[in-house]
């Protein structure tokens, strides 16, 4: 796996993003040349073409190539990317003609740039099929964490072959360790044992990491896998000595200034937005265009989140405060469209701006709920180490959360995004955000 935007990407996926980028830029730079006789459109012009596909491709689910699909499920969601990616073309050329290849040049690309990168990503998916690509690790452990392991790698494209083994001892005790190792080509050793304070193999491992071997545990691996934390089974110690949960003093600068950027230039273009929706919420139902609600926030301070109105006045008069659901039936006619949208939440970028918020960060929460799941979840306090944010790691990752059970599942993301925090991780959620919005995932 690759280190990218503080997340972890299967090699093979990186492989094919770069084959497939390169793949189609080479195809224009040879048209352009057999088509155009030496007047080749300009490096700009040629570069717009793959970057808008892979975008396409991005925000149609399309973008790697997933096993889990069936082959006409796969060739449908890249049928319909590379269809999105020439009607993207053909508005920009239209609202910029100066981008424009020219008409030479781009129509023969509607039929041989899409028949090129199918034929291409039937072939990859063949080779991925048949097991190539893949890494040989070995698993040592039997108990849940390393089950776990096990499950996520044979459901998902991650590009791993598991040798697991019930006990450590049964390989590592090997005297020929070192060579079985290297005769089945194995790069990583995942230590998912449960207790090591019995015997532990611990010279086999030390041979085996001085000769290169990644030598990881099962908690850090699992990590990587799934982008979280899980919070039932790390111990203190675990979290003080492992890497990350930095946040140098630049980090924090760049980021309120990019904060405070982001949500000026927001609020400047959703002033129609607030003239729409106030007008649509005070012709829908009685009450006042905005809600204002306490929430918890850095360092377990409370703050005045705003919001535009999407409740009834008195939705929690008779049950008291409850957790908000999918289909809320407190949601007024106007508010549901507001949540499945995400418009709702727009004015929250004054909290923002007033530094109460980031635009990046775990979701605020009210003190009610903060102080029945402080009591019953591992951790939670970490929450408030950073500033709540708009959207985050664990809205694009998970569902939205009505229960306990979900606030435990949020916490293990809100981990993970608190221990890698960055601008570029910062900067591929608020990407993912607007994939989710675009698709309607997530709305309650």
């Amino acid at each position: 796996m690759v280190w990218l935007f503080s997340q972890y990407v299967p090699i093979r996926k990186v492989v094919y993003f770069t084959l497939e980028t390169l793949l189609v830029f080479l195809v224009l730079i040879f048209e352009a040349n057999a088509i155009r006789l030496g007047q080749n459109p300009s490096m700009g012009q040629l570069l717009l073409i793959p970057l808008i596909y892979q975008i396409c491709f991005y925000y149609g689910d399309a973008l790697g190539i997933d096993v889990g699909l069936s082959h006409r499920e796969f060739l449908t969601k890249s049928l319909q990317a590379v269809a999105a990616s020439s009607a993207v073309l053909i508005g920009v050329y239209t609202l910029l003609p100066k981008a424009a290849v020219g008409r030479e040049f781009f129509l023969p690309n509607l039929l041989v740039l899409p028949a090129i990168l199918l034929a291409g990503r039937m072939t990859y998916r063949m080779v991925i099929e048949r097991g190539r690509m893949m890494e040989n690790i070995l698993v040592i452990g039997s108990g849940e964490i390393a089950g776990l392991i096990q499950d996520e790698i044979n459901k998902g494209w991650l590009g791993y072959r598991v040798l697991a083994y019930s006990e450590a001892s049964e390989i590592l005790g090997r005297e020929d360790i070192c060579d079985w190792v290297r005769e089945k080509n194995i790069r990583r050793i995942v230590v998912a044992v449960a207790d090591r304070r019995a015997q532990f193999p611990l010279e086999a491992l030390l041979r085996l990491k001085v000769r290169g071997v990644d030598i990881l545990d099962g908690m850090t691996f699992y990590e990587r896998l799934k982008g979280k934390i899980l919070t039932e089974m790390i111990r203190p110690g675990w979290l003080i000595f492992n890497d990350g949960f930095r946040r140098p003093r630049i980090v924090r600068a760049a980021k309120r200034s990019l904060d405070c950027l982001l949500a000026s230039v927001g609020l400047i273009l959703s002033l129609p937005v607030f003239l729409i929706v106030s007008v649509l919420i005070k012709l829908d139902s009685k009450g006042p265009i905005f809600f204002r609600q306490k929430r918890v926030g850095e360092n377990k301070k409370e703050f005045w989140l705003m919001k535009f109105r999407s409740m009834r006045v008195d939705a929690e008069s008779k049950t008291g405060p409850t957790w908000a659901t999918e289909r809320d039936p407190r949601a007024t006619r106007v508010g549901q469209i507001l949540r499945t949208l995400r418009i709702d939440e727009i004015p929250q970028m004054i909290n923002v701006l007033k530094g109460e918020m980031t635009f990046v960060g775990p979701r605020p929460e009210r003190l009610i709920f903060v102080n029945e799941l402080n009591k019953k979840i591992s951790y939670y306090d970490l929450r408030f180490t950073v500033k709540p944010g708009i959207t985050g790691w664990a809205q694009v990752q998970y569902r939205y959360g009505a229960t306990e059970e979900d606030a435990l599942k949020k916490l293990e993301y809100d981990l993970y995004y608190i221990k890698n925090l960055s601008l570029l991780f910062d900067l591929s959620i608020i990407l993912k955000t607007v994939k989710v919005v675009l698709t309607g995932q997530g709305a309650r």
